[in-house]
């Protein structure tokens, strides 16, 4: 290594494609709330399939309301 590149402060990080990391949140981010959703549960209870307040399903073919950012 030379001297100047070892002295060189590294580039802060820019965001080139904002577009991408856009569509890989949103690819990402439904079938993370779904595991949560449907495994955080207690050891001796079943998996969770709806919601346990008002019954609604719990999947990816209809993530909202379920897997919405209001559904706590």
């Amino acid at each position: 290594m030379t001297v100047e590149r070892v002295h060189r402060p590294a580039p802060a990080a820019v965001p080139h494609r904002p577009l991408v990391r856009l569509l890989a949140v949103l690819a990402v981010v439904p079938p993370v709330r779904l595991a949560v959703a449907r495994y955080a549960v207690p050891p001796d209870r079943p998996d969770r399939t709806g919601c346990d307040a008002c019954g609604t399903p719990i999947n990816l073919d209809r993530p909202l309301p379920a897997l919405g950012p209001a559904a706590r």
